[in-house]
């Protein structure tokens, strides 16, 4: 698959994302139908606007304006925000789950290895400023992905892009597929935040989070998409999977430093605002270098390129 070759219309790496993002849109529908799961109409025209109006707008700069820059960079915005949503919505009719068989199983590593997620947001309650740093840096985990997107797309660096999708893509695929079979919720559904840890400094998955969380468990989704969204998957961890995403690709662009420093402390972020198990964020390790991989072995270049080593 060639990366670079430029297209009238798709490019390959184009036409790829768009049969996934096409085959990934038509199935969740279908299983909301099976399953009897009411289709939030409103929500699903508003996503599909954007979604489909992203990817027009990019066939225009490519067509009309020769804007190959900005188109690559709208089309893939718009195949990634189909593929992210049409998995967030797979998700929430993943339930009800009726027994959670690897959470107690991670809980018991983290005893093993001295972690108590509670314990530690005890402890950081004591630097509340700390805390809501990490917050807003677990936050940014999607902004980062669409900023590093319109820089890889905007400079010109078509492989690097593109590998950068495959990545994103695949390994959000293996992480939801993992999560499907092997469902688990993180130590949040087990554990109690301290009293006096609320209201003390921001929290991410807070008293309210975890209620939700637990009425979906055991009842299920009553809409897809649903107005309240969660972040539901805990292994693999996405949030890991994120950041050495944003990392490893910006590494040779003029951001790849500041993002770097920035996304130091997203591992803290992860195991506390995300409440993560310890397992949780090696899976996403693992997860990402799998994905990657395979990236780096279907995104290639023409020949002159063959020489330049880029991840």
């Amino acid at each position: 698959m060639k990366a670079m070759a430029v297209s009238k219309y798709l490019n390959g790496p184009e036409r790829a994302f768009g049969a996934l993002a096409l085959f990934f849109s038509v199935l969740w529908p279908i299983v909301a139908v099976v399953k009897g799961v009411a289709i939030n109409l409103e929500l699903t025209a508003l996503a599909l606007c954007l979604q489909v109006g992203l990817i027009l707008i990019g066939l225009y700069f490519r067509i009309r304006l020769d804007s190959e820059k900005v188109a690559r960079l709208a089309i893939s915005l718009g195949y990634y925000l189909i593929f992210v949503a049409s998995v967030a919505n797979l998700i929430e009719m993943r339930f009800p789950i009726d027994a959670l068989v690897l959470d107690p199983i991670l809980q018991e590593i983290d005893d093993a290895i001295g972690y108590k997620w509670s314990g530690v947001l005890a402890w950081l309650a004591s630097w509340p400023g700390v805390g809501n740093v990490l917050a807003f840096i677990y936050n940014t985990s999607l902004l980062q992905l669409a900023f590093l997107m319109a820089v890889l797309a905007l400079s010109g660096k078509d492989r690097t892009h593109y590998r950068f999708l495959t990545t994103a893509a695949v390994s959000l695929f293996l992480t939801v597929a993992i999560w499907m079979i092997w469902p688990s919720f993180g130590p949040a559904i087990s554990q109690t935040i301290p009293e006096d840890v609320v209201g003390k400094m921001t929290l991410v998955v807070g008293p309210e989070y975890q209620t939700e969380m637990l009425r979906r468990v055991a009842s299920g989704a009553t809409s897809v998409p649903p107005f309240t969204t969660l972040g539901l998957v805990a292994f693999p961890s996405y949030h890991t999977i994120m950041a050495l995403l944003v990392v490893v690709y910006s590494w040779r662009t003029l951001v790849g430093l500041p993002l770097l420093l920035f996304n130091i402390p997203m591992l803290p972020a992860i195991l506390t605002q995300g409440a993560h198990y310890v397992s949780d964020v090696v899976a996403g390790f693992v997860v990402f270098l799998i994905s990657a991989l395979i990236a780096k072995r279907l995104i290639v270049g023409p020949e002159k390129w063959d020489a330049v080593r880029t991840f």
